[in-house]
C-alpha cells in the first residue's frame, strides 16, 4: 500500500465531514457536555427530591417527655422541628391535605411513623423524622443502661459485622451503567454517522464509483475509510472519556450528593477506560463498514443500523442486571467491553478478562477488515447491480452444494455469539428455555444464510436415506467409542481433578423435573441442528477444500470448541471424530444424527433416573477398553467391506 495516498484519501474524507459544520460541531460538542449536563440533571432531581423548609412539622398522638422534646429542639441547628399533638383521625387528616408529612402513632412501646413516598414534598422531612426516633432511641438505651452501671458502648462494640464487597464497582451497580451507556452510545452514534457518511453516502452520490476509477488499490480506499470512522469514532469516545471523568474530579460534592463517595479513580481505571474506549471504536469500525455497504440509500443505511445500535445499547445495561466481569464472557464481543467499562470502577480489577477481551476484540475487528476487503473486490455489492452472495465471497451457481470454509467458519462463530447474546437477554427464563436457545440460533443461522446463497439444503446436507447394514456398523462404532470416550474423560478428571468441578455444574443445570421437555431440548434439538451445522455445513466445507481426513479433524474440533467445557469439549471431540466418520460412510446425515441424539438421551436418562455407576476393578475395565477398542476396529473393518462389495 501506498502511505501517500492513503493521506491523501483520509484528507478528502476528513474535509467532507469537516463540510458539515453542524454535524461536526455535535460530534465534539456532545461528547464533552454529556456527563456535566447528566451530572447536573441529576443533581437538580435530587436537590429538588431533598428540598427541606426551614419548620419541619411532624404530628403525635400522645404526650412526648421532657427528655424527647429537649431532644428535639437540639436535634439540628439548620430547622425548626415543631412537635404538634392531636388524636388519629385528626392527624391523619392533616396528612392527607399535605399540612404535615409524617405523623406518629404510639402503641405501646412500639411507635409507628406514617408516610407516603410518593410525595416528594416531605421525603425529606419523613427521613428526618425517622433519624430523630433511631437517634432518640439508641440515646434512650444508651442512658437506661448507664443508670444501671452498665457500659452500653462496650454491649455495641462486642458484636460488629463489617460488609466487605469483592470485586464490585465503588458506585454500585446503576451508575457504572449509565456511565457505560453513555460512553457506547457517543461512540456508536458518531461511528454510525460516518460509517454511512463514507459508504452509503457515496455510492448514492455517485463518488464511489469515480473514486473506483483512478489509479487507486481497493486495499488504501479500504483503509483510508477504516482510519477514518475509527478516527473520529476514538475522537468522540475520548472527549467523552474527558468529561466524564472532569466531571468526576470538579463534581466531588455534587457526587456526593448522588451517592458517590470516597470515589477514588487511578491510573489502572483510568487506563482500562481509555483502551475500552479504543476497542469499541475499534469493533465498530469494522463492523458497521461491513454492513452500510450493502444499502442503497442513507435511509435504509439508517433503518438497519437503528436495530443493531438498540441492541447494543441494551447489552451495555447488563451490569446494571446483576452481569459481572467473567472469563466466560470475554470472548464476547460487546458484551465483554460493557463489562470493561463496569470492570474498570471495581476494587479488585480482573486484568486476565482485560487482556482476553482485547486480544478477541482485536481478533474480531481483523476478521472484519478481512470481510470489508472481501466485500469490496465484488462489483455487484458496491453497485448492488445483483444478488449478494457475499457469505461465500464468491459468485457461485444459482444452486450451491457446500459453503466456503471461511463461510462455515463465520457461521459457527456468528451462531456462537447470538447464542450467548440471547442467553443473557433471556438468563432469568426458565431452564428449558435457555438449552433451546442454541439449537434455534443454530437453525436460524443456517436457514437465513442458506437462502442468502441459495444453498440446495436436501444436496447439500446429504439427507438420504441410508442402508441398515451400515447403520448397524455405526450403531457398534457409537458404543466403542462412548466407552472409550469415557475411560479418557475418567482419567482426565483423575489428573485434573478441577475441572469435575465445572462439570457437576454442568450437570446440574441440566437436571430438568419434566423427562419430555428434557429429552426435547437436551437430546432432539441439539442432536439435529448441531449435526447440521457441524457434519452438514463445516465438515463438507473442510472436506471440498482440505480432503476427508482434515475435514473430520477440524469439524470434531470445533465441535468440542463449542461446548466450552474440559471434560464435555474432550467427549465431544471424540464423539465428532466417530460421527464424521459414519456421516462419510453411511452418505446421510440422519445416521449421524440419530446416534448424537442416542448420545444426549443417555445422558438425559441417566440424569433424570439418577444412575449410579458402579466402580469396576482394573482388569475388568482394562478388558471393556479392549472389547471396546475391539469393536471400534471391527466397526471400521465392516464398513471398508461393505464399500468394496
Amino acid at each position: 500500500m501506498r502511505f501517500n495516498v492513503i493521506l491523501s484519501l483520509l484528507k478528502k474524507e476528513f474535509l467532507n465531514i469537516i463540510r458539515d459544520r453542524k454535524s461536526f460541531l455535535i460530534m465534539i460538542l456532545l461528547p464533552l457536555l454529556i456527563f456535566p449536563l447528566l451530572i447536573g440533571m441529576m443533581s437538580i432531581i435530587m436537590t429538588t427530591f431533598t428540598q427541606v423548609d426551614d419548620t419541619i412539622k411532624f404530628g403525635v398522638n400522645y404526650h412526648v417527655t421532657d427528655d424527647f422534646q429537649h431532644f428535639v429542639n437540639k436535634y439540628s441547628d439548620d430547622y425548626e422541628i415543631t412537635i404538634i399533638y392531636d388524636d388519629v383521625d385528626s392527624l391523619k387528616k392533616m396528612f392527607d391535605n399535605d399540612e404535615i408529612g409524617v405523623y406518629v402513632i404510639n402503641n405501646g412501646n412500639n411507635y409507628e411513623l406514617h408516610y407516603d413516598e410518593s410525595n416528594s414534598s416531605f421525603i425529606a422531612s419523613s427521613i428526618i423524622v425517622e433519624n430523630i426516633y433511631k437517634d432518640y432511641r439508641e440515646l434512650y438505651i444508651e442512658n437506661t443502661l448507664n443508670d444501671l452501671n452498665v457500659d452500653y458502648q462496650l454491649i455495641k462494640n462486642s458484636f460488629n459485622v463489617t460488609f466487605v464487597q469483592e470485586s464490585v464497582t465503588e458506585m454500585g451497580s446503576l451508575i457504572p451503567s449509565v456511565i457505560s451507556m453513555a460512553l457506547i452510545m457517543i461512540v456508536s452514534s458518531v461511528c454510525f454517522s460516518v460509517a454511512i457518511d463514507v459508504t452509503t453516502s457515496e455510492k448514492e452520490k455517485g463518488t464511489l464509483e469515480t473514486l473506483l476509477s483512478l489509479p487507486i488499490k481497493k486495499s488504501e480506499l479500504i483503509t483510508s475509510k477504516f482510519i477514518t470512522v475509527f478516527a473520529l469514532s476514538s475522537m468522540s469516545g475520548i472527549l467523552t472519556y474527558i468529561s466524564l471523568f472532569g466531571t468526576m474530579y470538579f463534581a466531588g460534592n455534587t457526587l456526593s450528593m448522588l451517592g458517590v463517595s470516597g470515589l477514588t479513580i487511578g491510573f489502572k481505571s483510568l487506563l482500562i477506560f481509555l483502551i475500552a474506549i479504543l476497542l469499541i471504536s475499534l469493533l465498530f469500525s469494522g463492523l458497521l463498514l461491513s454492513i452500510t455497504i450493502f444499502s442503497k440509500n442513507l435511509k435504509e443505511a439508517q433503518n438497519s443500523l437503528y436495530p443493531l445500535e438498540l441492541f447494543v445499547t441494551l447489552i451495555s445495561l447488563l451490569p446494571m442486571f446483576g452481569v459481572n466481569a467473567s472469563l466466560k464472557y470475554a470472548l464476547i464481543p460487546f458484551v465483554n467491553i460493557s463489562l470493561l467499562f463496569n470492570n474498570a470502577l471495581a476494587t479488585n480489577i480482573d486484568f486476565i478478562f482485560v487482556i482476553l477481551t482485547f486480544a478477541s476484540t482485536i481478533i474480531y475487528s481483523i476478521l472484519l477488515i478481512i470481510i470489508i476487503s472481501k466485500l469490496y473486490n465484488q462489483e455487484d455489492i458496491l453497485f448492488n447491480t445483483k444478488n449478494m452472495l457475499y457469505l461465500s465471497f464468491k459468485n457461485g451457481k444459482s444452486k450451491k452444494v457446500y459453503f466456503s470454509v471461511l463461510a462455515s467458519i463465520f457461521m459457527a462463530v456468528i451462531t456462537y455469539l447470538l447464542a450467548m447474546y440471547f442467553s443473557l437477554i433471556f438468563i432469568n427464563t426458565s431452564k428449558y428455555f435457555l438449552v433451546s436457545i442454541m439449537p434455534f440460533t443454530i437453525a436460524l443461522v443456517v436457514l437465513v444464510s442458506g437462502t442468502l446463497v441459495n444453498f440446495d439444503f436436501k444436496k447439500g446436507l446429504k439427507i438420504n436415506k441410508f442402508e441398515f447394514s451400515k447403520f448397524c456398523y455405526s450403531l457398534m462404532m457409537y458404543i466403542a467409542v462412548y466407552i472409550i470416550a469415557n475411560f479418557i474423560i475418567q482419567f482426565v478428571a483423575i489428573i485434573f481433578p478441577s475441572v469435575v468441578k465445572d462439570y457437576s455444574v454442568f450437570e446440574s443445570f441440566l437436571s430438568f423435573d419434566n423427562l419430555l421437555m428434557s429429552v426435547l431440548v437436551v437430546a432432539v434439538l441439539p442432536a439435529i441442528s448441531e449435526e447440521i451445522l457441524f457434519r452438514g455445513v463445516i465438515f463438507n466445507s473442510f472436506q471440498k477444500k482440505f480432503g476427508s481426513v482434515i475435514a473430520i479433524i477440524c469439524s470434531a474440533l470445533i465441535f468440542g470448541i463449542y461446548h466450552l467445557n474440559w471434560l464435555q469439549s474432550i467427549f465431544a471431540f471424540i464423539l465428532g471424530l466417530m460421527l464424521a466418520y459414519t456421516y462419510i460412510k453411511t452418505k446421510s446425515l440422519v445416521v449421524p444424527m440419530i446416534l448424537h441424539f442416542l448420545n444426549n438421551l443417555l445422558a438425559v436418562l441417566s440424569s433424570y433416573y439418577e444412575i449410579i455407576y458402579f466402580s469396576v476393578s482394573i482388569p475388568s475395565l482394562i478388558t471393556i477398553v479392549i472389547f471396546a477398542f475391539g469393536l471400534l476396529i471391527l466397526s471400521i473393518y465392516l464398513f471398508e467391506i461393505k464399500d468394496k462389495e
